[in-house]
């Protein structure tokens, strides 16, 4: 009789404790895929920022292509063109 009541309660305990454990790793799966998310749109702004600033910086390009075109035009207009 007491090796049965120690037997169940055993049992008992094991089962609280794999449902305890099943808990733990639901937990630690639902919080890593949080982190995954948070991870993943930290990325897509940093991907969106370096775009933005490539864009940027081609249109500095450009505008101090033209610029220096336009200098570079006004010196052969007047004699002073650089070889």
């Amino acid at each position: 009789m007491q090796l049965e009541t120690l037997d169940q309660k055993l049992l008992e305990k094991e089962r609280l404790y794999r449902e305890e454990l099943v808990k733990l790793q639901t937990n630690s799966d639902r919080d890593m895929l949080e982190l995954r998310r948070k991870l993943d749109r930290m990325d897509l702004r940093y991907q969106e920022q370096i775009e933005k600033k490539q864009e940027e910086h081609e249109t500095e390009i450009g505008e101090s292509m033209r610029f220096f075109g336009n200098c570079q035009n006004t010196l052969v207009f007047c004699g002073w063109e650089s070889n």
